[in-house]
């Protein structure tokens, strides 16, 4: 590989590890879990999501007002009935993801072949 695209590559993984060291401190700034960007795409990818007033709660979001049911499976359903092209999911917060979360903060994890995620062992 010629030098000028090792550098390239080392200064792009360089970018994108000082944007993810911002993107922490900013929300430990305000107080919400970061998690909640990625916990309808990890380890399970649901696409456009969305979570209940409860669930975004549960990560430090506040004071949402939102319409009754929001963010429920029938809430889904009937987003997606009347705007089909949105294809929003109703994600409900398991402690089975809360957990997974918590691994991978201290493991790491590796996006497979067929793009799903699995938390690193020892091993890797």
């Amino acid at each position: 590989m010629p030098p000028e695209e090792v550098a390239a590559r080392g200064a792009d993984s360089t970018g994108r590890a000082r944007a993810q060291v911002a993107d922490l401190e900013f929300f430990r700034g305000i107080g919400v879990d970061d998690y909640i960007t990625r916990v309808g795409q990890e380890p399970r990818f649901f696409g456009n999501f969305t979570l209940s007033v409860d669930d975004m709660a549960r990560f430090g979001v506040t004071g949402v007002e939102a319409p009754p049911g929001y963010g429920s499976a029938e809430f889904c359903r009937e987003i997606n009935h009347k705007r089909p092209y949105l294809n929003v999911h109703c994600v409900a917060v398991t402690d089975q993801m809360l957990a997974y979360e918590q691994t991978r903060r201290v493991m790491g994890e590796i996006c497979q072949s067929d793009g799903t995620l699995r938390i690193r062992t020892e091993r890797d």
